[in-house]
């Protein structure tokens, strides 16, 4: 035990047990309750959001904002970046669960290293390079199973962004008179109370525009979608 102490702080070493240690003080705090799982995290979506806004002046002024975490050129994709990470199932697994088993399989394989090797530092560092990126392969395979629980639990946490979308009156609007609307989101149908933005007569069945929420009415105002000259 007073060996692997030793090696633990002697040398290289140093850095792989500074993270064993910050992960065990992570957990204690977590398990306090001052701190939760989605403690430095980062968001790794891709996917554009549209934002439509509609220019009364012309029938529908059809403004497409793309937002992204990382470039999305032309070209296509996310860079080289983000899907080593996604790879790493980064992209659904809390930074800190993927972070704990990292380093505990990282500083597992530099003690063995360094104990094998000894005291040439050259040989140990590149060792620990490699025990680096077998840690990180072998966490993405202990984490593999756990991706679809932690996309389920991010799914559930995320606000639906209701602006811009498209939806399907299955209630007319006029005036002040509210209306229903249905909208899919990933696969699922959700009903809305909705209200024409100008007050004019939208008829059940018309595709439109989700435009904004107006708080005291817990409705959306909506306005007629038209694809010309999009």
């Amino acid at each position: 035990m007073k060996e692997i102490l030793d090696l633990s702080f002697s040398g290289p070493m140093v850095f792989p047990t500074a993270l064993l240690l910050f992960v065990g003080l992570y957990w204690v705090v977590f398990l306090i309750g001052l701190i939760d799982l989605s403690f430095l995290d980062f968001d790794l979506d891709v996917d554009k959001d549209i934002g439509i806004e509609i220019d009364l002046d012309a029938d529908v002024d059809v403004d497409v904002d793309v937002d992204s975490d990382v470039d999305a050129d032309s070209q296509g994709g996310p860079g080289l970046g983000v899907n080593i990470l996604r790879f790493l199932n980064l992209d659904a697994v809390p930074f800190m669960v993927f972070t704990s088993f990292f380093a505990l399989f990282f500083w597992a394989g530099s003690l063995i290293v360094t104990h094998e090797v000894g005291g040439n530092l050259g040989i140990v560092l590149g060792l620990m390079v490699a025990s680096a990126i077998g840690a990180a392969l072998l966490t993405k395979l202990v984490t593999q199973p756990f991706k679809g629980f932690f996309r389920s639990l991010n799914d559930e946490e995320k606000p639906i962004q209701f602006r811009g979308r498209i939806c399907v009156l299955e209630l007319g609007v006029e005036g002040n008179r509210l209306g229903q609307a249905d909208l899919m989101v990933d696969g699922k149908s959700i009903l809305l109370n909705v209200l024409s933005e100008t007050g004019d007569k939208v008829k059940r069945g018309t595709q439109c525009v989700i435009v904004d929420y107006v708080a005291d009415r817990d409705a959306y105002t909506v306005h007629p979608f038209q694809t010309e000259g999009i």
